[in-house]
């Protein structure tokens, strides 16, 4: 047993505080600091003094509450806990006397928890006008308990649907400008104060856009890069770059981006970002990042020039062409139909209808005035005899049925046409049918069937179609437009007399008077978008030639004049698209004229114009050209051809593994040169990863 020692006792007894001051002890001089517990309620605050056994000159904090402050000097503090805490806290201190020390000694600070009431969150929600936004009602508290959420006041100007915290507000319709709600919020103790939420009723909020962009990259080298976003209200834009590049690094500095390829990469990398408006993000866009390999571009050109004996080629952006070979002047063919095209769709408008205007004379002649509308079909005379006769206008017997040709000079033709039953030599009109397209079957026997429902099998149409090959055949019937003309009478007498139209006299042509007021003014179905989009598919001349017509008409009035509907495609070339006079000659609108010419570089711009309506073109995967579908490797690319004697051309966009798609023009004049070949090589150049870029290199056809 060990013996008694009153020391320890004593000491043991002073670090406890169960000794109070005032005690009678043998004194060392060395003070004892007397540990002591205080409790207090949270969020208030309790007076301390810290106590000495003995003589004590100052004290000392040891270490600090983790829960609260110490405020004033030692001895006299203030304990005050920090918002929100309870529980218990602590801290040691020990008494000096000179250089003699106290053990440490520790206060126990026990802070009683109290409830805290709930603490609504005010917000401010931007609301499209005339939409619905989802609302959720916030709140924190400190306490962690479950709340509960009550609208206290509802908005003045929409309506709340659902339970709070979670509702769809709906403004009025039309409304713009503020509006305001009331909400609270509650625990099991109480209720916190009110607060609103503000609803900003605003225009509806476009979607920014990432701008792609490509830049080109010396092998070896580096390349500073700029993230580009357009926000249609002008809003400050946020950027995030959302796919860092896989062959090389992306570093950022002093708000510039900044490209280093790996060292022995060549091909395009990419980096893709998306920009933030403040309320939306949006779709990412892609950095194409083309490392360049100046020896396969030089491979590309060498097999180019292999291949090409009297033409050229370009590529890209026509203020930077990637490629640009043989830059001289020639033959467009039909590739010709994108100036034309684009003239049209811009001048007249992709949403244009044409027009057929219908009189009824004193004598009941029925008189029939035609615009030129490309695609009027045997159905719309259908439709015309539905509408005169749901007019009365077949209640009494009509006179003459009469055409109308006035609206065109008085020989429309276009130069390259030939005399012949082939599709692409069908004459222009001001009021033809099915394009003056005739579509029968030729029996073993000779017996002509129609293969056209709607469209009359009339006396002409078989004359020509008994010296045609047995089968099915598709042919021109109209050597002028005054032929196509008759034709559409046929049509219109065999349609009307079925919609009850009694005919007392001829089938002619005629013109109505200047005096006369049209009975019916009839639109054709068809949008000129649809029509430009057949014309680029088919490539027909008869459509192309028909807008050249419609341009005069549109500027100049009637009648129509080839010469002046070329005036406009070139005042359009000229003035529109940037091309300088002597770069282009246009003498009729489809190309079928050798007298059409085209530089090179001038073509690439018309492509690089014509980029928004790309998708008029047809996919070479739908070309009848298998030479071109096979020369796509599988790639998207969509182009038009340009196909004469002696000419071989194409002319469009290769998709690039971007997304993004590649401007090209193939022209190819003189002896038969392979187009495909050519096409192949650009589509494995640039239409895969392995794309070459430099400066534009001239060689002499």
């Amino acid at each position: 047993m060990s013996s008694f020692n009153p020391g320890r006792l004593a000491s043991a007894l002073l670090v406890s505080g169960l000794i109070m001051s005032g005690a009678a002890m043998p004194w060392s001089g060395t003070p004892s600091a007397v540990a002591f517990k205080v409790e207090l309620k949270e969020e208030g605050e309790a007076p301390l003094e810290l106590k000495a056994l003995g003589k004590a000159d100052r004290f000392e904090i040891l270490n600090r509450p983790k829960g609260g402050q110490l405020i004033g000097n030692p001895p006299n503090l203030t304990y005050r806990p920090d918002k929100d805490f309870f529980g218990q806290d602590r801290f040691l201190y020990r008494a000096l006397n000179g250089e003699k020390s106290s053990l440490p000694a520790e206060v126990t600070l026990w802070v009683e928890g109290v409830n805290d009431l709930p603490q609504p969150q005010a917000a401010m929600v931007l609301v499209d006008k005339n939409q619905e936004t989802e609302l959720e009602l916030k709140a924190i508290d400190p306490d962690g308990d479950s709340l509960q959420f009550s609208l206290v006041q509802g908005p003045s100007h929409g309506q709340l649907e659902g339970e709070p915290p979670f509702l769809t507000y709906r403004p009025e319709p039309g409304y713009l400008g503020e509006d305001r709600l009331l909400f609270t919020a509650e625990d099991a103790l109480g209720r916190g104060e009110e607060v609103a939420v503000l609803l900003q009723v605003e225009k509806p909020n476009l979607t920014p856009e990432a701008v792609a962009a490509l830049y080109r990259v010396t092998k070896g080298g580096t390349q500073k890069i700029e993230l580009k976003g357009k926000d249609p209200e002008g809003a400050a834009l946020e950027f995030e770059i959302t796919q860092m590049p896989t062959r090389g690094t992306l570093t950022h500095e002093k708000g510039l981006w900044t490209y280093n390829p790996e060292a022995d990469f060549s091909g395009l990398d990419q980096v893709h970002f998306r920009v933030f408006d403040g309320r939306h993000w949006s779709e990412p866009a892609a950095i194409g990042l083309q490392v360049e390999d100046e020896a396969k571009r030089a491979a590309l050109i060498a097999s180019l020039k292999g291949i090409i004996k009297k033409g050229g080629v370009g590529v890209g952006n026509q203020r930077d062409p990637e490629l640009i070979i043989g830059d001289q002047s020639y033959t467009p063919a039909s590739v010709l139909k994108l100036a034309t095209a684009v003239t049209a769709l811009e001048t007249l408008g992709a949403d244009h209808h044409f027009e057929t205007k219908v009189y009824l004379d004193s004598r009941r002649n029925l008189i029939i005035k035609g615009y030129g509308d490309p695609g009027f079909k045997a159905h719309d005379w259908v439709k015309m005899g539905q509408q005169l006769a749901k007019l009365g206008v077949f209640k009494k017997p009509i006179n003459h049925l009469m055409l109308d040709l006035s609206a065109y000079e008085q020989r429309p033709d276009f130069d390259g046409r030939d005399i012949s039953l082939e599709p692409y030599d069908a004459p222009i009109g001001p009021l033809m049918t099915n394009e003056n397209l005739v579509s029968v079957r030729i029996s073993a026997s000779g017996e002509v069937s129609n293969q056209t429902p709607e469209t009359p099998l009339t006396s002409s149409v078989i004359r020509k179609a008994k010296s045609l090959p047995k089968g099915v055949q598709t042919f021109n019937l109209a050597n002028t437009h005054k032929e196509g003309a008759y034709y559409s009478l046929e049509v219109a007498q065999y349609v009307f007399t079925k919609a009850g139209m009694q005919l007392d006299g001829k089938a002619r042509l005629g013109e109505a008077s200047a005096r006369l007021t049209p009975i019916l003014i009839y639109k054709g179905e068809t949008k000129l978008l649809e029509e430009v989009e057949r014309m680029l598919h088919v490539s027909s001349n008869y459509i192309a030639n028909q807008l050249v017509m419609a341009l005069s008409l549109k500027l100049f009035g009637e009648p129509a004049r080839m010469d002046l509907g070329v005036y406009m495609i070139e005042d359009f070339l000229e003035k529109r698209v940037g091309l300088t006079p002597g770069s282009f000659v246009v003498t009729e609108g489809s190309g079928l004229s050798r007298s059409n010419r085209v530089q090179l570089t001038a073509m690439l711009k018309l492509v690089n114009y014509f980029e928004p309506y790309k998708y008029l073109l047809p996919s070479l995967e739908e070309s009848h050209f298998s030479d071109l579908n096979m020369a796509s490797l599988g790639v998207e690319v969509l182009g038009k051809t340009g196909t004469l004697t002696g000419v071989s051309n194409l002319v469009g966009y290769i998709r690039t593994p971007l997304g993004s798609y590649k401007p090209f023009v193939i022209l190819l004049n003189g002896e038969k040169q392979d187009r495909s070949k050519v096409l192949s090589l650009l589509v494995e150049a640039y239409g895969t990863a392995n794309s070459p870029r430099s400066a534009p290199v001239a060689l002499a056809p």
